[in-house]
Order: structure tokens, then sequence, then C-alpha cells
């Protein structure tokens, strides 16, 4: 991805957070399964009118301060993303973009 594309994605992403936040806040100490339905919901609203197909769930971890959660969009691809429930959202920005960036490449760039 290009450096401005790489901005506009991040941006995009941190606009979602908010979104999210202030209609779906996430609990204080949130469980794996809160964790994987907040990260769905600001993908949803990153992708809305796109008809992407989105699915966030968790792995079984042992209990840590951190989530590994499947993400994957629509038959595309899936990745590996590590929610700490403790981040800042602006760096909840930054690191979904940077975990997820070759993901959304291939989603956006699908040959008609």
């Amino acid at each position: 991805m290009k450096r401005e594309d790489r901005i506009i994605l991040r941006f995009s992403i941190a606009v979602s957070i908010r979104c999210n936040t202030d209609e779906n806040p996430l609990p204080e100490n949130p469980t794996p399964e809160q964790a994987a339905d907040y990260i769905q919901n600001v993908l949803e609203i990153l992708f809305a009118k796109t008809g992407q197909q989105i699915s966030v769930h968790p792995l079984k971890y042992p209990v840590s301060s951190k989530f590994p959660l499947v993400i994957q969009l629509g038959d595309i691809s899936e990745c590996l993303f590590w929610f700490y429930p403790k981040m800042e959202p602006s760096r909840l920005a930054i690191h979904l973009e940077e975990s997820l960036q070759d993901l959304f490449s291939g989603a956006v760039s699908v040959p008609a």
C-alpha cells in the first residue's frame, strides 16, 4: 500500500472506532467474545455499504492481557489480530491498520 492509502485507511479505522465507541462502548474488562464483537462492529462501520462479509471470532488462549482474534473478510482471506483491552483508541487504529493492511488491500482490489 502507498503511504497515502495507509493514512486514509488509518483515519477511516479511527473514525470507525470512535463511532463504535459512542454506540457500543467496550466494557472495562471485556471477555474475548466482547472484544471480537467490538472489532467486528468497527469493521462493519468501516465497510458499510460495500457488501463485504465480516467475521471476527476469538481463538482459545490462556487468560492473559491480550486476546487473539481471527478476522475474516468474505472469502478473501483471514488474519490474526491481537487485541489489547487497555489500548487507547488511537493506538488501536494504528495496530489494526498495521495488522490488516494486506487483508484490506485484497478486499479493495478484487478484480471485477
